[in-house]
């Protein structure tokens, strides 16, 4: 199916052996465009958040190739100013001259369809990845 989930560590309340999972987060198909043209997979842009404490749930809106929008719904104990420094270093080694704008938001609500999509490319015609070359097509 593609979607993103976690492992718990704790069984299951019932008894049952089978492993619980977290919270589906998205959709592994999510692809963000590098400047070369290149596709990077979504956990490039999950990765950076994994060690972060004082967040409550992110959202990675890739604009453009050379705009990325992060928003961020932090936790009451949240350092802003180091986590917004610590996501923006990291976002931009890895894609290098594209312009990292974070914002602090108070809800980051789901998609129309109720899932959540912790990563959301609209480059060319909106199909997450692709890149448009001159002529028409995608590639």
């Amino acid at each position: 199916i593609g979607d993103l989930a976690a492992l718990l560590p704790e069984p299951c309340p019932c008894g049952r052996m089978l492993p619980l999972l977290s919270l589906l987060e998205g959709r592994s198909s999510d692809f963000l465009v590098l400047a070369s043209g290149a596709r990077a997979n979504s956990t490039v842009a999950i990765a950076p958040f994994m060690p972060e404490r004082g967040l409550r749930r992110f959202k990675v809106v890739q604009e453009a190739v050379d705009l990325i929008r992060i928003l961020i719904q932090p936790a009451e104990s949240c350092d802003r100013t180091g986590m917004e420094d610590r996501i923006v270093r990291k976002f931009q080694a890895a894609f290098p001259g594209a312009r990292i704008l974070v914002e602090f938001v108070p809800d980051i609500p789901p998609e129309p369809s109720g899932k959540r999509r912790p990563v959301v490319c609209r480059v060319a015609d909106g199909r997450p990845g692709w890149i448009k070359p001159e002529g028409g097509k995608p590639s």
